[in-house]
């Protein structure tokens, strides 16, 4: 509130990290039951931290974007046996977006293969802040690339062909139809004999 309060007139771009205090859920249960039950706590305060977030910009006037992008998936105890690996469950979050005191975004959901981040580049889109070769150049990136021709329906999907995900023990790779997932041994060196293929279609649920 104070941070808001005390920010000039001109534009404002606030960045809240809503972290979440105590252990990870699942060091103390793997029941699907329970876990629902302390994200359901989880997001009910989640949803007051945005609420006041909200009233603290009320005064100010000027259009604004809104977006709510998840840190981590719902892992439901899917995997109990290894509860670390990238799973669908874990890398799948929401990501929100919408507009306040102004017009401009359609209402829509997309289920496309999309990651955390495009949001730079769409926002900068949004707002009008890139060059056209700027836009241009998204197709040749291999990281975020703008949303915004997919959100007003000037493309149709795929924006990404595949996408590639890495944490210190293990490496994926997703298309829509398929899901690799691989050990990793130092330094960098995929463990093909322990790598795991899924097709997501016959088998969403890894």
């Amino acid at each position: 509130d104070e941070v808001i309060a005390s920010a000039p007139a001109s534009p404002l771009l606030l960045v809240v990290h809503l972290g979440s205090s105590g252990d990870d859920l699942h060091t103390t249960t793997t029941e699907s039951t329970q876990l629902r039950v302390a994200y359901d706590q989880r997001m009910q305060r989640v949803r007051g931290t945005l609420a006041r977030i909200g009233q603290a910009l009320t005064p100010r006037l000027r259009p604004r974007i809104v977006v709510v992008v998840g840190g981590s998936g719902l892992e439901l105890g899917g995997h109990p046996g290894a509860p670390n690996r990238p799973w669908d469950d874990h890398l799948r979050v929401p990501m929100v977006m919408g507009m306040q005191q102004a017009q401009g975004l359609p209402w829509g959901h997309h289920s496309t293969l999309v990651q955390t981040p495009d949001l730079t580049p769409t926002l900068l889109d949004l707002m009008d802040l890139r060059s056209s070769v700027e836009r241009k150049s998204d197709r040749a990136a291999l990281n975020g690339r703008s949303l915004e021709p997919l959100i007003h329906g000037w493309v149709t999907p795929p924006i990404h062909e595949r996408l590639f995900f890495a944490d210190v023990g293990h490496a994926a790779v997703r298309t829509a139809e398929w899901k690799l997932i691989s050990p990793v041994n130092a330094p960098w060196q995929l463990d093909e004999e322990s790598a795991m293929l899924f097709a997501m279609s016959e088998d969403p649920e890894e």
